[in-house]
């Protein structure tokens, strides 16, 4: 090892090296761009799904302690209590290791040295570190800085402390706009100009210690030779040439010590650079490429081969996210290694600001194309300023108008509102008073996790507004209605939706089970809307009184006083068919369900949508990972409890004559709980449930076989997570994707397209009548 360091202790030997990679750089340049293009795009899938598990963790924890549905289980207080007190604790966790994951993605596409310059720096640093502690210098400027107001009779301890408390406000104030981290570069001019100074001093200091040095070994060479002549015969022993030898070697290397003490200590030796090359990216292409190739001799399929090579990546990139977090911790809050790192990124942007400096020197002889973009971005900033100036004092006026425009919110939202702010200060904290590890990426993600959730809360109360029940008029058939043969609701030819004056007739427009038909289960699930039980029986009366169902029965339904997922069983005796209908999203508490069940997994898409990386994770990695299975066991009674319960129950006595239904997050329970109990389900714009199937416990299998999903075109709901089983898309002719979610696009659509076989009157349907005329 020793004569493998020897090889670049030279200037020269160091100078051929850097020529040779010149020589070859259009060799290196290749794999350098295909490093930083895999690296950064294996970061970025570890990095979103760091994100995506940590606001799925955190808003697991706010659900169960302000969902109305958490407040049932008898140890609500008990778990809210245990929940607030760990959620500090959980945010700064979680908050770190986004920043760290978000530095290693930076690093990762990092143009300098390939790609992961700071991963690689910071594992040099580590195993230099053990290699050659005791050598290692301290940090000369933390040190500097103490002692700059330190006096010489005061007490070490308490002077300590005092600097501390002196210098808290200022530090946090500074904390805000900068970070200590030495792997950092930005604001590093007045910290590189006071290293450069302590190195100025080491050296001065060097060289009068290597004066004195030489001074000190003459001397002692000629008090050794006068007292030789007048010693006694005992110190003969002492005088002997093996005597002499030692004290002049002892000489020379107290001289080579002078001549080679660095400022930093002992520099890298070249096998720990070597070291770190085998570790990154020897290793991760070894192990990426073994996969790949024996993925591919067993499939014979180079899709599956490369899908498998990316999910080999994705775990090695997530091995040196936990190998980043442990050596930059080390390196940052080490005074030795972090010392070390700052001469080094010290040195670096030394030569990078000398280069760019002779660059323009050169550069300013001529006119040049600079960055593209950046004189016309110049000209508009100036411009735009301008504007924003006139403005001022118009926006005067107006802010005196509209800041006593509040809006009153309930004591969740203001509790909420004080709690978020006490997290935000807190982080800022945390940042103040560790500024080596925690930067202003962990600060964001506190406040975007904050204000995102209070947003996400707040905007519940607009949805539900839509959906009333028991306004859709559909009444028992009549002399005209059993006479006719086409609906009362003839469309219109206009040039500009001239495809919707067709109607086609869907696959789903075959489905019986016994003899109910796909019209009868949406007119089922959209009477379960009703707002109380005797809105649902009206509703229920009219669509079924008069026909060869008319002798159905109101079974049950949930329990009103502490239920919150509201659903009704209806059983028809003539066809012996049961049928639990569950209601979707029609308050500000179902929609709250909704965020608490799928926000994670819509996070996830939306980044999806603007770089497409869903499909190349591991799926059963995704769907443990959003199952929060880690906190199932705290967690409150999920909504569906009671809903579960109950279809297990009905299930056991009717045995296979049993059909659930429900629109919206009802179609979603309805078809989670049948998949759970084997049941066939009928879902109308529900949510998916493959990414989701962790959390409810169930089967991707299951969910094929006994799922049945219509979703409408243009419906945003149905595109969250993924359907699986039997999909039915069907025309939504509303250029509105609320309108398109609405219980009357399926009702009026699937009329038009299947005939209703009971032969009721629709004519009343005036929301119809609006879906097929209102273009």
């Amino acid at each position: 090892m020793e004569r493998i360091d020897d090889r670049m202790d030279t200037q020269a030997e160091r100078r051929a090296e850097l020529q040779k990679l010149s020589s070859e750089e259009s060799e290196w340049t290749l794999y350098r761009t295909l490093c930083q293009f895999r690296l950064g795009y294996f970061s970025f899938l570890v990095l979103m799904c760091i994100l995506m598990f940590s606001v799925t963790f955190l808003m697991e924890i706010f659900f169960a302690i302000f969902l109305p549905s958490a407040r049932m289980d008898p140890y609500f207080t008990v778990r809210s209590i245990v929940l607030l007190a760990f959620l500090p604790f959980a945010l700064i966790f979680l908050s770190y290791c986004f920043e760290e994951s978000s530095r290693l993605f930076l690093d990762a596409i990092d143009t300098r040295e390939g790609s992961l310059a700071n991963f690689r720096l910071s594992l040099c640093v580590c195993i230099h570190y053990m290699r050659h502690w005791r050598e290692m210098p301290d940090d000369r400027l933390e040190r500097e800085k103490f002692d700059a107001f330190r006096g010489d009779d005061e007490d070490q301890e308490a002077w300590t402390r005092f600097v501390s408390w002196i210098t808290a406000v200022p530090r946090f104030l500074v904390s805000t706009i900068h970070t200590n981290d030495p792997f950092d570069d930005k604001n590093k001019e007045s910290e590189d100009e006071m290293r450069y100074e302590l190195e100025l001093l080491f050296q001065r200091q060097q060289s009068q210690d290597q004066e004195s040095g030489h001074q000190h070994s003459s001397c002692f060479l000629r008090h050794r030779s006068s007292s030789h002549s007048s010693s006694s015969s005992s110190s003969d022993a002492h005088s002997s040439p093996s005597a002499r030898w030692k004290r002049a070697f002892q000489v020379a290397s107290t001289t080579v010590k002078f001549n080679t003490t660095h400022f930093d200590g002992p520099p890298l030796d070249f096998s720990t650079l070597v070291i770190t090359d085998v570790l990154c990216p020897f290793v991760f292409e070894l192990i990426t490429m073994w996969t790949f190739i024996v993925s591919l001799l067993a499939n014979m399929s180079p899709l599956a081969a490369f899908l498998d090579y990316i999910q080999c990546g994705f775990y090695m990139q997530a091995i040196y996210l936990g190998v980043w977090m442990i050596c930059h911790f080390c390196s940052a809050r080490n005074r030795k290694m972090r010392e070390f790192v700052s001469n080094y990124r010290r040195r670096y942007r030394d030569m990078q600001r000398e280069l760019l400096e002779m660059e323009n020197e050169k550069r300013a002889e001529h006119l040049w194309l600079v960055s593209i973009g950046f004189r016309a971005m110049e000209q508009f900033q100036i411009s735009f300023f301008t504007f924003v100036e006139k403005m001022f004092e118009f926006g005067g006026r107006v802010r005196g108008q509209c800041c006593p425009a509040m809006i009153s919110f309930y004591a969740f939202y203001a509790g909420w509102g004080i709690m978020g702010i006490c997290l935000i200060l807190l982080g800022d904290t945390i940042q103040a008073k560790c500024p080596q590890i925690f930067g202003l990426t962990f600060k964001s993600f506190i406040t975007f996790f904050v204000i995102l959730s209070f947003v996400f809360f707040s905007s519940t109360w607009a949805i539900g507004t839509f959906v009333h029940g028991g306004d859709f008029f559909v009444y028992p058939p009549t002399t005209e209605s059993l006479a006719a043969s086409t609906t009362p609701f003839p469309m219109k030819t206009t040039h500009s939706f001239a495809q919707w004056t067709k109607v086609a007739e869907y696959p789903v427009c075959a489905i019986d089970i016994e003899s109910l038909s796909i019209v009868d289960f949406a007119l089922i699930a959209d009477a379960i809307y009703g707002w109380n039980t005797g809105v649902q029986v009206k509703s229920f009366t009219q669509r079924f009184n008069g026909t060869d169902l008319g002798d159905w029965e109101y079974v049950s339904r949930n329990n009103e006083a502490a239920g919150h997922q509201v659903w009704a069983e209806l059983y028809f005796p003539t066809i012996n068919m049961t049928v639990i209908a569950v209601r979707g999203t029609a308050t500000a508490t179902d929609a709250l369900e909704d965020l608490h069940y799928w926000f994670g997994v819509s996070v996830m898409q939306a980044a999806n949508i603007f770089i497409p990386f869903l499909k190349q994770l591991p799926s059963q990695f995704v769907v443990e990972m959003l199952s929060m299975k880690v906190l199932r066991s705290v967690m409150p009674p999920p909504v569906y409890s009671e809903l579960l319960d109950h279809v297990t129950v009905v299930r056991k006595r009717v045995g296979d004559r049993l059909v659930l239904t429900g629109h919206s997050l009802g179609g979603a329970m309805a078809a989670m709980v049948g998949a759970k109990t084997r049941t066939p389900a009928v879902s109308f714009s529900g949510p998916g449930l493959l990414y989701s199937r962790g959390r409810f416990d169930v089967e991707d299998e299951s969910i094929r076989d006994y799922v049945l999903t219509v979703k409408p075109r243009r419906d945003i709901v149905p595109q969250v997570d993924e359907l699986g089983g039997m999909v039915q898309e069907i025309e939504c002719r509303r250029d509105n994707p609320l309108a398109c979610h609405s219980t009357v696009t399926h009702m009026c659509e699937l009329y038009a397209a299947c005939g209703d076989k009971r032969k009721r009157d629709w004519s009343k349907a005036a929301q119809c009548q609006e879906y097929f005329h209102g273009n």
